[in-house]
């Protein structure tokens, strides 16, 4: 949990550690100790946070607008160019954004906008061609991640020379949130096992939406050979399969670690909107059933942070967990929790029913503050 005490601002229970499951080495995040229902595991202030999608301002609400609405949103927005863990994400999402004018030269030499979305034929199925495309912040993201691993871990470069040469980053240093985050992502067992059949899986043998994203990989490899020092572009054109390989796991890890969760603007349920988020920290919890898990998240515009609160009592030893897929819609008029106090096992009785005119609080059992 070292990544936590370098983010400025962010709050986290004291009882959390990192360890391996005991059944399958998947790595987690548990408990040492009771965490009473409702209490707060993690808060990660927005200026560390992404919003790859961007924010609409103002929605389409059916309770209306008005200007504290449209001040929260406009500073939600403001948080998708933060640079607080990565100094040099703003570059790059200037960089890749599509009103790039092809042939004006940027300060830093470079010219023109970048595909960020790439196509595969499929064969005797319907569509015939599948087409994934990355936004701007997910494309910076994985730049941002792809070159300080490929510089620091694939090519084993000191600290001190990357900062000495401007080696993919500005000014990092070796306790800096953005150098320990990277060391915290699993890269190095997606390159050692491989990454190919991953959508072939789940999507089947013919949607190969594994060469969309090699084609993006190689979008992304033309722009950072674009921008790139003499030393890094030297560096890269002597390893050029080693960054390809790179750059192609960020972006199945990138991907998979974007969010979709409820965003809260105010007391107003009418309001809330669901959001599509890249926070660290939230993105080392795992996945559980809904009936499974331990915790939920939530975008709190009031208090500008991601904060996960669990939403039954967690046990000494239990793991943090979220329903990945429960966060795709907001309930409107209640929430409804189970009494089961044992993983894996749902409880006979009635789900005990939380109203939402009866408590604010109670809808995501998140506190106004």
């Amino acid at each position: 949990m070292s990544l936590l005490h370098r983010i400025h601002g962010a709050r986290f229970s004291p009882a959390l550690r990192q360890a391996e499951r005991p059944s399958d080495g998947l790595r987690g995040v548990f408990t040492r100790r009771l965490i009473p229902r409702g209490a707060l595991i993690l808060s990660i202030p927005l200026p560390y946070v992404y919003f790859p999608h961007g924010l609409s301002s103002p929605f389409p609400l059916q309770g209306g607008g008005n200007s504290s609405e449209t001040r929260d949103l406009l500073q939600l927005r403001r948080c998708n160019r933060q640079i607080a863990l990565f100094p040099e994400f703003w570059t790059w999402l200037r960089r890749l954004s599509p009103d790039v004018v092809v042939g004006e030269a940027s300060e830093e030499g470079g010219g023109g906008s970048v595909a960020l979305s790439a196509s595969a034929s499929l064969r005797g199925s319907s569509p015939a061609v599948v087409t994934l495309t990355l936004s701007p912040v997910e494309a910076a993201i994985a730049i941002c991640v792809g070159v300080r691993y490929f510089f620091a871990s694939a090519l084993a470069i000191p600290r001190r020379t990357r900062v000495a040469l401007r080696l993919g980053c500005e000014g990092a240093t070796a306790m800096d949130a953005g150098e320990i985050y990277v060391r915290s992502l699993p890269i190095a067992e997606f390159l050692r096992y491989g990454v190919e059949g991953f959508f072939q899986q789940a999507l089947g043998d013919e949607a190969n939406a594994h060469s969309c994203l090699e084609q993006l990989a190689w979008n992304l490899r033309d722009a950072c050979l674009t921008y790139a020092t003499a030393e890094e572009y030297r560096l890269i054109d002597a390893n050029p399969s080693t960054f390809d390989e790179v750059l192609l796991a960020v972006l199945y890890i990138v991907r998979a670690r974007v969010f979709q969760i409820p965003l809260l603007l105010d007391e107003n349920p009418l309001r809330d909107r669901l959001v599509r988020v890249y926070s660290p920290g939230l993105d080392s919890l795992n996945h559980a059933e809904a009936h499974d898990c331990t915790a939920a998240a939530v975008v709190s515009a009031r208090n500008r942070s991601v904060v996960v609160r669990a939403v039954r009592d967690i046990r000494a030893g239990e793991e943090i967990t979220f329903d990945y897929s429960s966060q795709n819609y907001v309930p409107t008029d209640r929430i409804t929790l189970l009494r089961s106090m044992r993983r894996g096992k749902r409880s006979d009785q009635s789900p005990h029913e939380i109203q939402v005119g009866e408590a604010w609080a109670s809808r995501y059992l998140f506190n106004r503050d």
